[in-house]
């Protein structure tokens, strides 16, 4: 067992490091997987939400997402936004209460609802 141990960091240290020089720069590769670096820019601001319902996007959004980066966002109907608050809980685990998703939504329609 140990001697498997040993002869296995042996191999790693000869083959992991010409497997990560062949590969582009930016990238890794090893064991026939190459992962490459991406560059995302996110929209970023310090502006809080203002209007009526302000205060429980800013208690709930804000925290992933600029008042730019909703801004930006197309117009949806509700339906579409209800899906993504949703998805905001579900997927991302955001801290988002029950009693919250009225507001949350009403703002959303208002600032960004199918016109």
């Amino acid at each position: 067992m140990r001697h498997a141990l040993l002869s296995s960091l042996v191999l790693a240290a000869f083959v992991l490091p010409s497997a990560l020089h062949a590969a582009s720069p930016g990238s890794v590769s090893a064991g026939g997987v190459t992962l490459a670096s991406t560059h995302i820019e996110l929209p970023f601001g310090t502006t809080l939400y203002t209007g009526a319902g302000a205060d429980v996007m800013n208690a709930n959004c804000l925290g992933c997402h600029s008042t730019e980066m909703v801004s930006t966002q197309p117009n949806l109907p509700e339906a579409t936004w209800k899906a993504e608050i949703g998805k905001m809980r579900a997927a991302f685990k955001a801290p988002i209460a029950d009693a919250d998703i009225p507001a949350i939504l009403a703002y959303l329609m208002q600032a960004k609802g199918a016109k």
